[in-house]
C-alpha cells in the first residue's frame, strides 16, 4: 500500500511541476504562512550521515537498476567516474519553505521514483552520489509575489548542495572525474553549485566532464564565462540542458522564468535540425521502481528551437497521461530520451579520458 501511495504522489509531483510558475497551480498549491524571516530553517543535514544520502555506489539502492532486456549494465563498482545527483522536488502540498533533508515522504519519493527513473541513466559510467537537501517546496517557489522570500528560500537548498559537494569532494572523491546533473529544482542548485565552484575551487572544474542541468532555465550570463554549451556527443567541459514541449505547443510556462538552453538529446547539438525518430534510441515506460521495463526506440522525433526542445507527440499513451499547461512534458525531460543519455555518457566519458591522458 505505502509503494501504491507513493507512485500515485510522484505521478502528483512531476504533474504539477516544480519549477514552473502556474497560473492555475499559484491558488492551489499552499503557500508559505509565514514570511520567509519569521520562520527558523530546518537543521542542516550532517553528510557524514549516510541517511542524508538517497544513493551512494557502495550502498544497494533503486539507482542500481537497469532496464530489462538490454545490454545496460550497473558498473558503479568498476567505474572511474563520479556522478554527483540532484533530485528534483518531491516536498508537494505544505505550508512550510523548506523541507527537513531527511522528510519521510520526500525521500520516499527520491528513493522510490528519482532514483531508478533519473538518477540510474549515470550507472553505466559512474559512481552515484545523491545528497538529500533541504528543498524548497512547491509552494515556496510559486511565490512570485514574494521573489525575495523564494530565492533564500532556494538558497538553503543551495548551501546544502554546497556542503554536500564539499564532502563528496573531500570523502569520496578521490580527485577522479566527475559528472554535475540535476532536474528541474535540481539543475537550478546544479548551475549554482558550478558557480561556486568556479569561484572558489577553480582547480577542481579541471575534472568536469560535463554538467547535465535539465528541466529548468540556466544562469547563462555567469555559466557561459567559464564553460561552453555542449554541441557534440563527445565535447566536454560544457554543461547542456533541455525543456521538453509537444509540438505546436507553448513553452511560456518555462521562457517567462528566464533562459533557456536546448541541447538535442537525439543529436547533442546545440543547433535547429529535425533528428527525425529514427535516431531515437529510447524512452523508458513509466512506473517503474522494484524494476526497470525495457525502453521504446524510435518513439519521438525532437527538434531544438528558440532555445526549447519540440518532440512529435509519443506514441504510448503513458507519456501523455501527466502533461502541463502548454503540453510542456516537464516530468519527461529524462525518461523519454533515457537510452540517449545512457549511449551519449559512455561516448562522453570516454572522450574525457582520450583528452587526459
Amino acid at each position: 500500500m505505502k509503494k501504491v501511495l507513493i507512485t500515485l504522489c510522484l505521478i502528483i509531483l512531476i504533474g504539477v511541476a516544480v519549477n514552473i510558475l502556474l497560473n492555475s497551480l499559484y491558488y492551489i498549491v499552499p503557500h508559505p504562512a509565514d514570511e520567509f524571516t519569521e520562520v527558523e530553517p530546518p537543521p542542516a543535514p550532517d553528510y557524514s550521515d549516510g541517511r542524508f544520502w538517497a544513493a551512494l555506489p557502495e550502498r544497494e539502492d533503486l539507482a542500481d537498476l537497469v532496464p530489462k532486456n538490454t545490454e545496460a549494465r550497473d558498473n558503479q563498482k568498476d567505474a572511474e567516474v563520479d556522478v554527483f545527483f540532484i533530485h528534483p522536488t518531491t516536498f508537494l502540498f505544505t505550508h512550510n519553505w523548506n523541507a527537513t533533508a531527511d522528510d519521510e515522504w520526500a525521500a520516499d519519493m527520491v528513493d522510490n521514483g528519482i532514483m531508478p527513473s533519473m538518477a540510474s541513466v549515470f550507472n553505466g559510467v559512474g559512481k552515484i552520489y545523491a545528497p538529500r537537501y533541504r528543498q524548497s517546496s512547491i509552494g515556496a517557489q510559486l511565490q512570485s509575489d514574494k521573489p525575495e522570500d523564494m530565492e533564500q528560500s532556494l538558497a538553503i537548498g543551495t548551501s546544502d548542495i554546497i556542503r554536500a559537494f564539499e564532502y563528496f569532494l573531500k570523502h569520496q572523491n578521490n580527485n577522479r572525474p566527475f559528472i554535475i546533473a540535476g532536474h528541474s529544482q535540481g539543475a537550478t542548485h546544479g548551475g549554482e553549485l558550478l558557480k561556486y565552484l568556479f569561484a572558489e575551487k577553480p582547480e577542481t572544474t579541471e575534472r568536469l566532464i560535463a554538467a547535465y542541468l535539465l528541466g529548468n532555465t540556466v544562469d547563462r550570463e555567469n555559466l557561459d564565462k567559464h564553460l561552453h554549451i555542449c554541441n557534440s556527443k563527445t565535447d566536454t567541459g560544457c554543461y547542456l540542458s533541455w525543456n521538453t514541449v509537444l509540438e505546436g505547443g507553448d513553452a511560456g510556462l518555462v521562457t517567462k522564468r528566464g533562459e533557456t538552453v536546448c541541447v538535442n538529446p537525439l543529436t547533442w547539438k546545440h543547433d535547429e535540425i529535425l533528428a527525425e525518430a529514427s535516431l531515437h534510441i529510447g524512452a523508458l515506460p513509466m512506473g517503474g521502481s522494484a524494476e526497470l521495463k525495457e525502453p521504446y526506440p524510435q518513439l519521438i522525433s525532437a527538434q531544438c528551437k528558440d532555445e526549447i526542445l519540440w518532440i512529435s507527440k509519443p506514441g504510448r499513451e503513458e507519456y501523455n497521461i501527466v502533461v502541463l499547461p502548454g503540453d510542456m512534458y516537464h516530468m519527461h525531460d529524462v525518461g523519454l530520451f533515457y537510452m540517449d543519455i545512457r549511449a551519449n555518457l559512455k561516448e562522453r566519458v570516454q572522450a574525457y579520458f582520450d583528452r587526459h591522458q
